[in-house]
């Protein structure tokens, strides 16, 4: 064991100093557990932890893993695993009670940062390609920091909540070890199952790693044909294996990739496009290289460029690297045009999209800076072989010319991107490595770590504060978890049983998930567009700029929650729980089933089911969505194509308004020409601002559009009766120039319910269905002999994977209102059974085998002719 440990000393050296580091980061920004917030945020908080929640709960339910009626109005989960949790480590979860998610995620981020350095440090012992010549053993110390400088890269520290991303990254060094060893001895199957590994652990990840690769081969190409003057068909040879062992592994990735592609099918983006646009000024493109660049996220520009650094020492010996006479000025044009060419790719808009599949990606920008961090890494290290074999004054040539770099950019910016104290630390920073390097052989290996872990400290505090500071705060969310948790545990349908919950308030959007119920909310990147477009056209949650996800909403009206199945609301109080949504409770849910430290649960009792009779005429699809649109009239248009007929559902009512402009706040008059539920809807464009609403001198909302992610879609005033006066005043906090003048033109829209209309309509459409019962991937129901051929709609986004049987004969389905799933049902009585089955997956399983059977008969092959 201690012949082990001393022989493998720096791999583990390699693994836990990524770890002690980020844990002193975590320490000096009092995240958990030396603070109360969680490392915990962005989209791991809106999305990562309650979708591993949901397979935390569901992992031994195959059906729930395939389909699940938690994602919205329901979709296929299959593809949701595919992109977050598709990875082997999300395994360790199971291992984590639900509550503790949260934590493992913290943990989990350690664990990949520990990962990385250990496989970058591998990488850099064993390649062939980096290691050229014997030098001293400060090359073993050299190997460290850089392995550690791509583990903690500001890339990393940056973008760690989208830990799916770095579960694939970290086989990146692996990756190139295996490409080395099929280019150079012809064994192709490390790459092969690699190559695969990573498309399977998170496809996204492993599309930009692919584009990556066609850089790496072409340069290979140019050493090769350049340099060693390899044959043509020595070069060929070798590209065929790899094109074979690529193609394998392309294959086995396409257990998820195939399924996957045919989802974001569904899900709008933006179109390519060829331009000559650029994502930010060329100037801007080096600044990512620098201790501190990061800060520059106080200013927003840290979206726009690339965050390159890793260590300082990194960046002088890739400086160095050109100025060596040493090195082959070949082997200087192929790494320099290759750099320059990777840079240039992020840069413009064209080239930057082919990294991102073809679109903008949105939000965590420059989401591929990875390669250009590995390659600067790669490069380093072959330069610290030639220079640490004799040091020289070379390096102060390097350091020079970086000085003379980032004064450069300090001034073309105006200091505005690169501040005055960030060029000190970073001219203080250089100089010292460069005296550490022109002397290496006089100072200790601790002394080098050591500027090394200070490098990285101060490069990602800022990064690492500011994540922490809007983390979770573990001890409110542990309360908020465990509460909600309780409350759902009351009203949650029971194994065979559909409907739906919605809430005032939630933890995130994807509640429903968190804590596996059926819901309206949800926010992945699988979710189709269809059915957030409905949801939002029919008054719930408005989509505001790139915004996708759906959510309840505190509600659209009440009949279109009772058409959608919601039976419970749950009402959380503001001062038992603190949460993101609505405080006000719905006036039209009155019959309280649960009670307990102010949290209340209502129960509707004229839901509708899941599966219902509806009119030939639903076939007839809503226009497109636009949040100008009336939700009144989308409404009134879906329920007479429900009902066949005219059923007049909401009275528009006629609105009078005096405005006064000296305390931004508009009065609206109306009198209820019906008697019935009341709401209100403001089609407001522009930057909302802050509204708060009341009604007859009652408070409806306080916090109207006060985040992008609270109550904005449609507001219930009340129950009023004919001639009734509705006085509706909305104050505007602090309004832009622009928003104000759009709400002074802006008149809203105001209707009144017909409750009895509702009631016909339900007792129309409910009729001689019954025995509903879901299993996730299964629905099963019948209909009585008294049944006569209709249309039937079930309340679930139409899906080319449903496959529908009528007394087990094969029947086609349709899409119904432009989302729902809907059918034709023959008269008598029958039993309808719809399955479930992800479509495309079947081509993934067959590409998966064959290409396991190619790579290994690819590996059998050239073994036999070696042999």
């Amino acid at each position: 064991m201690n012949q082990w440990v001393k022989k493998h000393t720096s791999q583990i050296a390699a693994f836990i100093l990524p770890v002690l580091i980020m844990l002193v980061l975590f320490a000096v920004c009092h995240a958990y557990p030396f603070g109360q917030r969680l490392y915990d945020n962005g989209d791991m908080v809106n999305q990562y932890i309650a979708i591993m929640a949901y397979f935390r709960q569901n992992w031994c339910n195959w059906h729930a893993l395939i389909y699940s009626h938690s994602l919205g109005l329901g979709g296929n989960f299959f593809t949701v695993w595919a992109y977050y949790l598709a990875s082997p480590l999300n395994l360790l979860a199971l291992l984590f009670p639900t509550r503790l998610i949260p934590v493992f995620y913290e943990l989990n981020i350690l664990l990949v940062a520990g990962l990385t350095g250990l496989f970058t440090n591998v990488y850099l012992v064993r390649s062939k390609w980096l290691n050229r010549c014997n030098v001293s053993s400060k090359l073993v110390t050299v190997r460290l920091i850089l392995s550690t400088g791509f583990a903690l890269s500001t890339y990393f520290v940056t973008n760690a909540a989208c830990i799916m991303w770095f579960d694939v990254i970290m086989l990146l060094p692996l990756l190139m070890l295996a490409l080395e060893r099929l280019l150079e001895d012809e064994k192709p199957g490390w790459f092969g199952v690699l190559y695969g590994m990573c498309l399977l652990a998170n496809y996204y990840t492993g599309y930009i790693i692919s584009v990556f690769l066609v850089f790496v081969v072409i340069s290979w190409l140019a050493y090769q044909l350049w340099i060693k003057r390899a044959t043509i068909k020595y070069v060929i040879r070798r590209l065929v294996i790899l094109i074979i062992a690529g193609g394998a592994g392309l294959l086995i990735g396409c257990f998820t990739l195939l399924p996957s592609m045919h989802a974001q099918k569904l899900v709008s983006a933006a179109p390519f496009t060829i331009t000559n646009e650029t994502l930010s000024p060329l100037v801007q493109l080096p600044l990512g290289l620098f201790n501190g660049a990061i800060s520059a996220a106080q200013t927003g520009i840290y979206n726009k460029i690339p965050m390159l650094f890793t260590t300082t020492l990194t960046v002088i010996l890739v400086v160095t690297f050109f100025l060596m006479r040493r090195i082959n000025w070949r082997e200087k044009v192929i790494c320099g045009v290759g750099l320059l060419i990777l840079a240039l790719s992020v840069h413009f808009q064209t080239t930057y999209m082919m990294w991102h599949a073809f679109t903008m990606p949105n939000g965590y920008n420059h989401r591929e800076s990875f390669v250009l961090v590995f390659a600067l890494t790669a490069l380093a290290y072959y330069a610290a072989q030639y220079y640490l074999s004799k040091p020289t004054q070379i390096v102060y040539w390097s350091v020079a010319l970086l000085i003379s770099i980032m004064g450069i950019l300090h001034f073309a910016t105006h200091g505005t991107f690169i501040q005055l104290h960030t060029v000190c630390v970073n001219i203080i920073l250089t100089v010292i490595w460069a005296v550490l390097l022109r002397y290496s052989f006089r100072w200790s290996s601790a002394a080098l770590v050591g500027l090394a872990c200070v490098d990285l400290l101060s490069a990602n505090y800022v990064a690492t504060s500011q994540a922490v500071t809007v983390g979770l705060k573990w001890p409110s969310y542990s309360m908020q978890e465990r509460k909600m948790g309780q409350i759902i545990n009351t009203i949650r349908p029971q194994k065979g049983n559909f409907y739906r919950i919605g809430t005032n308030a939630r933890i995130n959007n994807n509640d429903p998930l968190q804590f596996n119920y059926y819901g309206l909310s949800n926010y992945t990147s699988q979710q189709p567009t269809f059915e957030t477009d409905f949801l939002s056209s029919v008054g719930y949650y408005q989509k505001y700029s790139w915004t996708r996800w759906s959510n309840f909403n505190n509600g659209a009206t009440r009949a279109m929650n009772d058409l959608l199945g919601v039976k419970y609301y749950v009402h959380y109080a503001a001062k038992s729980l603190r949460l993101t949504g609505a405080k006000r409770q719905l006036s039209y849910y009155r019959n309280e089933v649960h009670h307990s430290d102010g949290n209340r649960v209502y129960r509707s009792n004229t839901a509708f089911p899941l599966a219902f009779k509806v009119s030939d005429k639903a076939v007839n699809v809503p226009g497109p969505y636009n949040i100008d649109n009336d939700p009144f009239f989308v409404q009134n248009n879906i329920w007479n194509k429900i009902a066949g007929r005219q059923v007049n559902m909401y009275s528009e009512q006629r609105v009078g308004r005096k405005i006064n402009n000296s305390n931004h706040t508009i009065t609206y008059y109306v009198v209820a020409n019906h008697t019935g539920q009341a709401y209100l809807y403001i089609p407001v464009q522009n930057d909302p601002g802050v509204v708060r609403v009341s009604c007859n001198g009652q408070s409806i909302t306080s916090d109207l559009y006060a985040m992008q992610d609270v109550e904005n879609g449609v507001i219930n005033l009340g129950c009023f009766k004919r001639g009734d006066v509705i006085d509706i005043k909305l104050s505007i906090k602090r309004p832009l120039k622009e928003t104000w003048t759009e709400y002074c033109q802006m008149i809203p829209d105001v209707t009144v319910e017909n409750e009895t209309a509702f009631q016909r309509v339900r007792a129309q459409c409910t009729e001689k269905i019954g025995d509903i019962r879901v299993n996730d991937s299964r629905i099963s129901f019948g209909t009585n002999g008294q049944w006569k051929t209709s249309m039937v709609m079930l309340t679930i986004p139409f899906d080319i994977g449903w496959h529908v049987k009528v007394d087990g004969h094969p029947v086609k389905s349709q899409k119904l209102l432009g989302t729902f799933m809907g059918l034709i049902i023959p008269s008598g009585k029958h039993q309808i059974q719809l399955t479930y089955r992800v479509p495309k997956i079947c081509s993934g399983i067959l590409a998966l085998a064959s290409g396991i059977i190619i790579l290994r008969i690819e590996c059998k092959f050239l073994e036999k002719r070696r042999g």
